[in-house]
């Protein structure tokens, strides 16, 4: 990031109020009702510093539902991990809290709900940063966990390759969140008649593509290359989607016509699915952080039998080795 964008943040978060609102979006998505209703603030005045976030890149919109008639926008946070940072991961009310970073997956927001029934346990705050940037957070201490799910070609192994290169001489933690199956998403009734991406490629179809350092955009990638295609060989929309509901939600509006992402987000979104392939996302802690009691409680969530059976209620979700750790020396 540019050094005037970034100053320009710093700018922006030196004033508490937006910081507030910025820490609640950190949490989950809100709307500006939402967000009024629980500073108490006049929805006028959530508007205006909200925009001030989205104008410095720190806060997008994410989601719009029809709700009797109106248009509700959810609003979410979109700060990078030096933000995260900035923010001195400090909840509103100084609650403990657990920072996820790295790549976004529903079933954290099935965690996050889980543990808000809790009152002992500490709020999770997830900020989808790309499975690569996550890895990355964590090496400099920035967030607790990070979720990814990084497809290493040589070895056709997830996520333990990269761990090995980006933490080197120390210990973690990888913990299975689920496997989970990702596939072409496309418009209903699938006109185009796409079969795999060497289709996308031949009909010209406009592509919604993933964020770099994403993992189903480096998976991409390597399918690309099996395929000896070069990257720009897709027509791609100017601007990534930085998840995989936001890439959804593009076909679904008709700005592109396909996207790689999660059979969970194409059938969110009423769209038809092509499977590609599974795969493993998993959450990584340092062995320091997973002393952590409020680390702990989070992952010990992961093997409840209640959230296990609603992980594996998710459409393309397999959770039979949901919660299962493994110590890995790099």
């Amino acid at each position: 990031m540019p050094a005037e964008d970034r100053t320009r943040q710093i700018r922006i978060l030196a004033d508490t109020r937006r910081t507030d609102l910025l820490r609640r979006l950190l949490r989950a998505p809100a709307t500006i009702s939402q967000l009024g209703a629980a500073v108490g603030r006049h929805p006028a005045w959530v508007r205006h510093h909200v925009l001030r976030l989205q104008t410095a890149g720190l806060v997008e919109l994410c989601e719009t539902r029809q709700t009797k008639g109106y248009v509700e926008k959810y609003y979410r946070a979109t700060a990078d991990s030096t933000t995260v940072e900035l923010l001195g991961l400090t909840p509103v009310d100084a609650a403990p809290c657990v920072v996820i970073t790295g790549s976004d997956d529903p079933a954290l927001g099935l965690l996050a709900e889980a543990l808000r029934h809790d009152a002992s346990s500490p709020e999770l705050l997830v900020l989808p940063t790309g499975s690569l940037e996550g890895l990355i957070g964590l090496r400099h201490g920035i967030g607790q966990i990070a979720g990814c799910h990084l497809l290493d070609a040589s070895s056709g192994d997830f996520n333990v390759p990269y761990i090995r290169h980006l933490l080197p001489g120390r210990c973690v933690v990888v913990t299975t969140l689920a496997h989970r199956e990702q596939g072409l998403m496309v418009t209903a009734g699938n006109p185009l008649g796409l079969t795999g991406l060497q289709d996308v490629i031949t009909t010209g179809a406009l592509f919604a593509h993933r964020n770099e350092g994403s993992g189903t955009r480096i998976w991409l990638e390597h399918a690309l290359q099996t395929l000896q295609l070069a990257p720009d060989a897709l027509r791609c929309l100017p601007r990534a989607a930085t998840t995989h509901h936001e890439a959804a939600r593009l076909v679904a509006e008709g700005q592109a016509d396909a996207a790689v992402g999660l059979h969970q987000a194409a059938a969110a979104n009423r769209l038809a699915f092509i499977p590609l392939f599974w795969e493993r996302y998993d959450l990584v802690t340092t062995a320091e952080a997973h002393r952590d009691p409020h680390v702990q409680r989070v992952v010990h969530q992961l093997t409840d039998p209640e959230f296990v059976g609603q992980v594996a209620a998710l459409p393309g979700y397999n959770a039979t080795y949901t919660g299962a750790s493994m110590e890995v020396q790099c």
